[in-house]
C-alpha cells in the first residue's frame, strides 16, 4: 500500500470510529427515550386500572343496593301471595 493510501485509510478510519461512536450515543438516547415512554405508559395503565377498580366497586355497590331494594319491596307481596304486584314490580 502506498503511503498516500495509508494516510487516506487512517483518516477515514478515524471518521468511521467517530461515526460509530455517534451511532452508539444516539442508540443509547433512543433506548433511554424508549424506557421513559414505557415507564409513562405503565404509570398511566396503573392509574387507569385503579380508577376502573374504584368505578367498578362504586357501580357494584349501587347495583347491590338496588337489588336489596327490590328484594325488600317484594317481601310484603311474597307474604301475602300477591304475584301480580311482584310481576308489576319486576316488569
Amino acid at each position: 500500500m502506498k503511503p498516500s493510501e495509508r494516510q487516506v485509510h487512517t483518516i477515514f478510519d478515524g471518521f468511521t470510529r467517530k461515526l460509530d461512536s455517534q451511532k452508539s450515543e444516539l442508540q443509547r438516547e433512543i433506548e433511554h427515550w424508549r424506557s421513559a415512554q414505557i415507564r409513562l405508559i405503565d404509570d398511566h395503565v396503573r392509574e387507569q386500572s385503579r380508577l376502573l377498580q374504584r368505578e367498578y366497586e362504586k357501580q357494584r355497590s349501587l347495583l347491590n343496593g338496588t337489588r336489596q331494594q327490590f328484594i325488600d319491596a317484594t317481601q310484603p307481596y311474597e307474604r301475602t301471595g300477591n304475584n301480580e304486584q311482584i310481576d308489576l314490580l319486576l316488569a
